[in-house]
């Protein structure tokens, strides 16, 4: 139980200020610990000090406690000044702690709606990379085919899309003033350099014929035996490999500039391993 000075006693200390059991001098309520120790001996509360917060019900019961109608009309003036005293004071922290939560509820959700943002963020950024790369890709496509129309009527070797995209890779590659060349450089050797195999010249094969004393170009529209086997050696779909890999490597091997006659596609034979094709 709580003990009380007798009427004449107030004010009187009855321990040393310096040295409150239970209260050390870092504690944050010890200057209020200290006024009122200069009152009444300090009282433990353990139902107070074994939970993590008091509520009004146990902070009644112990009120109920002291028996304060059983004092004189002073003392309970007295009890009830001090009490309205603290009770506005726990009332206005209790408030506080109460919005210190809300704007921590307020804070995690804040936090999980800007995770879920950073989330979508991510996935468009991926998705418009994945776009960005296919477009990459399908200008890689382009210029090498652009670039081997004139290629191929020069006799020159076709170029792939791989050649492509290490040229417009390299760092400090600037679009505006690139020239073109595929190779880095235009030596005379490059230039003048013969097609490595059948399949990198397109038909029809052009050869000259006597005309009236004349040499006269003449078109010869049939392949050889084995130019149509390195035809169907570079472009056969492979087994397990997919179609549109396939027609990407097709293109990539100039695949586009092979022209054949009705007959000898009939004579070429089946490429694609896939049965839907």
């Amino acid at each position: 139980m709580p003990f009380w000075l007798k009427v004449g006693e107030v004010g009187k200390p009855l321990l040393s200020l310096q040295r409150i059991p239970g209260w050390p001098q870092t504690e944050r309520w010890g200057p209020v610990a200290r006024v009122l120790a200069g009152w009444a001996a300090p009282t433990d509360w353990p139902e107070f000090q074994q939970v993590a917060g008091v509520t009004p019900a146990q902070l009644t019961e112990g009120l109920q406690q002291l028996r304060a109608n059983r004092r004189s009309g002073t003392e309970q003036r007295a009890m009830g000044e001090l009490g309205w005293l603290l009770l506005t004071a726990l009332r206005a922290q209790d408030e506080e702690v109460l919005r210190l939560q809300r704007a921590l509820e307020g804070k995690s959700l804040e936090c999980t709606a800007l995770a879920e943002a950073q989330a979508v963020a991510q996935e468009v950024v991926t998705s418009q990379a994945e776009r960005t790369q296919e477009l990459t890709r399908q200008c890689e496509v382009l210029v090498a085919r652009v670039a081997n129309k004139r290629r191929l009527r020069l006799g020159r070797q076709p170029v792939t899309t791989a050649q492509v995209h290490a040229v417009t890779a390299a760092p400090f590659w600037d679009p505006e003033a690139w020239d073109g060349n595929i190779w880095g450089s235009s030596s005379s050797s490059e230039e003048e350099e013969e097609p490595k195999s059948a399949v990198a010249h397109a038909h029809p094969v052009r050869e000259l014929r006597p005309e009236g004393g004349q040499l006269q170009p003449e078109i010869i529209r049939t392949f050889k035996t084995s130019e149509f086997q390195e035809i169907v050696k570079t472009f056969r779909q492979e087994p397990g490999e997919g179609v549109l890999h396939w027609l990407v490597r097709a293109w990539d091997n100039a695949g586009n500039t092979v022209m054949l006659l009705r007959y000898e596609l009939q004579q070429l034979g089946v490429l694609s391993q896939d049965s839907q094709v």
